[in-house]
């Protein structure tokens, strides 16, 4: 059951950045619909997570709990990256998407320090710097790439 657990919290971690650095660097480009490149992300990266937490669990707890973390994973990483998605609704798409974004590091990040017993404050701004990070070399590429 740990390792399904802890597949839900890397999972939703996952997808909150993952999506919210690719739409940052969609609309850093000026190029792309937003819920198309969004959803897609989506499907991609929660099978992705699938396959490997799948892979990697199987190989040390065997069939029925990597499934059952696998599902975790995917779907996790598909709460996350909805977080994320959800702000490209708004009017305001950027600063949405960061805060949607942050709220959802936040959480993520309280439930990690949590689950692995750290203290809080500390594992949240790991979490939320890492997320940031991500969005800001992601936009940064995205507006290198505009004129292409």
């Amino acid at each position: 059951m740990k390792q399904v657990l802890r597949a839900a919290v890397l999972g939703s971690n996952d997808g909150l950045v993952s999506i919210s650095s690719l739409l940052m660097g969609v609309i850093a480009s000026h190029k792309g619909n937003l819920t198309i490149i969004g959803i897609a992300g989506i499907v991609a990266g929660a099978m992705s997570m699938a396959v490997g937490e799948y892979v990697s669990v199987r190989a040390e707890n065997g069939r029925i709990e990597a499934i059952a973390a696998a599902l975790a994973s995917s779907l996790s990483f598909t709460a996350g990256g909805l977080v994320a998605l959800v702000g490209a609704f708004l009017p305001a798409k950027t600063l949405s998407i960061v805060l949607f974004t942050l709220a959802g590091l936040i959480l993520s990040g309280l439930l990690s320090a949590h689950e692995v017993k750290r203290d809080k404050v500390d594992h949240i701004v790991r979490v939320v710097l890492g997320g940031v990070l991500g969005m800001a070399i992601t936009a940064g590429i995205g507006h290198l790439v505009k004129g292409l």
